[in-house]
């Protein structure tokens, strides 16, 4: 989804995307490469860099013909990444850093569905996603029917 996302839009307005895929997780993309070059996209467009954030990110954080960045991932590393990229070329930046997505249940909520839709954005993709919903505030009026619910799975 991360790869959809990011590139779409990019690719949407005549950009050339060149991504570099979580070190440990990198087959996706190049299957992605793989598929844009069946669909005969021109060569240059799609270009996947897998390797090591501290050696293929900062590079690309550092090169000067890099215009635009996006990157997910840690607070700490986004902080790096706009320094390189102010230092580099003064380059856009886009960040999405830290925390994960609270999800807020109010209590005039369908209660069944909420349980549902709750547990399926925490665990959705198992919990891999950078928008699970990492927090959930429940209303206090409905917490303890809520908590019960999703411990003994009596929801529909």
């Amino acid at each position: 989804m991360m790869l959809a996302w990011k590139t779409a839009a990019c690719l949407a307005a005549g950009n050339t995307v060149v991504l570099k895929p979580a070190q440990v997780t990198p087959l996706t993309a190049l299957k992605f490469a793989e598929l844009t070059a069946l669909a005969k996209f021109p060569k240059g467009v799609v270009n996947i860099l897998p390797g090591s954030g501290s050696l293929v990110g900062q590079r690309l954080s550092d090169h000067p013909d890099v215009r635009k960045l996006g990157f997910t991932g840690s607070t700490e590393i986004g902080k790096q990444i706009m320094k390189s990229c102010a230092v580099s070329n003064v380059k856009k930046v886009s960040l999405e850093l830290g925390g994960k997505s609270p999800l807020i249940i109010f209590n005039d909520c369908d209660l069944d569905k909420a349980v549902r839709m709750g547990m399926s954005s925490v665990f959705f993709n198992k919990g891999e996603n950078c928008i699970a919903a990492g927090r959930l505030f429940i209303e206090e009026s409905i917490h303890d029917t809520f908590v019960e619910r999703v411990v003994s799975n009596k929801h529909t």
